[in-house]
């Protein structure tokens, strides 16, 4: 598996239960609770966010390896 998908598995392996529950809170919030704010980006997931910062910096990796 590239590092780009191996990389999100890992950060919710490392975060455990913990991080998986705050995760499915905010989409709940995102989602469900205020579909309209979250499409419109006004709710931010900081575990959403940590995720893309991890993708992105794996991705970036991949990139300059070539």
């Amino acid at each position: 598996m590239c590092e780009e998908l191996s990389i999100g598995a890992k950060l919710f392996e490392e975060g455990g239960e913990p991080m998986w529950n705050t995760f499915v809170d905010e989409l709940r919030r995102l989602h469900v609770d205020d579909p309209v704010t979250g499409a419109n980006v006004a709710i931010v997931s900081p575990v959403l966010a940590e995720f893309t910062n991890v993708y992105e910096a794996a991705r970036a990796r991949t990139a300059f390896a070539g």
